[in-house]
């Protein structure tokens, strides 16, 4: 049974089937570059307002707990 489907498989079969699976590995290499090349590792949390920046904290290491009102508009506000 498996000489049957041998039988089937072209010399090119195989080389293009080799090269797909290559290249399904290309995204993960592709991120992979990327994080180690980002030499700014910081995150940040950014609150904008009709598309404005209103302001930006740090998330990454940030220990501090604070609690900001936004009023963006009469009558509305935002807590973070």
């Amino acid at each position: 049974m498996i000489t049957k489907y041998i039988k089937m498989v072209k010399p090119f079969d195989v080389v293009i089937i080799f090269l797909l699976i290559v290249l399904s590995f290309l995204p993960t290499a592709i991120f992979a570059v990327q994080q180690t090349n980002n030499d700014n590792n910081n995150v940040y949390a950014v609150i904008s307002i009709n598309g404005e920046e209103v302001d930006r904290f740090l998330l990454t290491g940030n220990e501090e707990h604070r609690l900001i009102t936004y009023y963006p508009a009469p009558g509305k506000y935002n807590i973070v």
